[in-house]
């Protein structure tokens, strides 16, 4: 069966989650419209950062300080690459 729109970017989001290198959570994002990908993230540290996955998590009241969230690295991205999200 086809899925619906909602459903397929879910899958999409799923699937960049496992990109994640902070152990703590797999998420993914993915920023769209008009039924078209314009950019995607997943939670783990900035470039040049080392990842969770290689020397642990840094935590302060139980969040991680060395992980981004998925949305923010997605807008993060845009920027980088010129792509508008308005």
């Amino acid at each position: 069966m086809r899925p619906g729109w909602d459903e397929y970017f879910m899958e999409i989001a799923r699937t960049v989650g496992t990109r994640a290198t902070c152990p703590r959570a797999s998420v993914g994002c993915v920023l769209m419209r008009d039924h078209r990908i314009l950019t995607t993230g997943y939670n783990g540290a900035p470039r040049g950062v080392a990842h969770c996955t290689e020397v642990g998590c840094t935590l302060v009241n139980d969040h991680c300080l060395r992980a981004t969230h998925a949305e923010a690295n997605a807008v993060v991205q845009g920027a980088l690459h010129g792509v508008s999200l308005q």
